[in-house]
């Protein structure tokens, strides 16, 4: 029975010195290579968004402050404005639709679709591009 005993606790201690690897904590400080290539795009994503905003910056103050634009519609407001300014009484723009303001060379650049809706029926679709600059739009 004796011999039974330190056959067993050989045995564990046999055990716990092969898998004494697996459990064993290990210090490292080395940074893996996932850790180094998410660094990297990090720092090129915050060059980018810093070079996005500078020329931002730069054309805001040749055009003026971006204007904001409608949510599903993307009609910058000055151009809503314009809208309901030059349209005849009893008549509505419906159905509008414009792409994304971009810079052109003389202002903020948008094109559009609407159709009018007047007394007498609608208009079909019509297409424009429109230039805002310092917040009033040019043609």
């Amino acid at each position: 029975m004796k011999i039974l005993k330190y056959i067993l606790v050989v045995g564990i201690l046999l055990t716990l010195y092969i898998t004494e690897p697996m459990w064993r904590v290990y210090k490292t400080t080395e940074v893996s290579q996932i850790d180094e290539k998410i660094t990297k795009q990090q720092k090129e994503r915050n060059k980018l968004i810093a070079e996005e905003a500078e020329k931002l910056r730069i054309l805001e103050e040749k055009f003026g402050k971006k204007p904001s634009v409608a949510y599903k519609s993307r009609v910058p407001e000055p151009l809503q404005t314009y809208w309901d300014r030059s349209l005849n009484e009893g008549e509505s723009i419906y159905e509008d639709i414009c792409s994304r303001l971009e810079a052109s060379t003389n202002g903020w650049s948008t094109t559009c679709q609407y159709k009018i809706r007047s007394k007498k029926g609608s208009s079909g679709l019509q297409l424009e591009t429109y230039i805002i600059k310092d917040g009033k739009v040019i043609r």
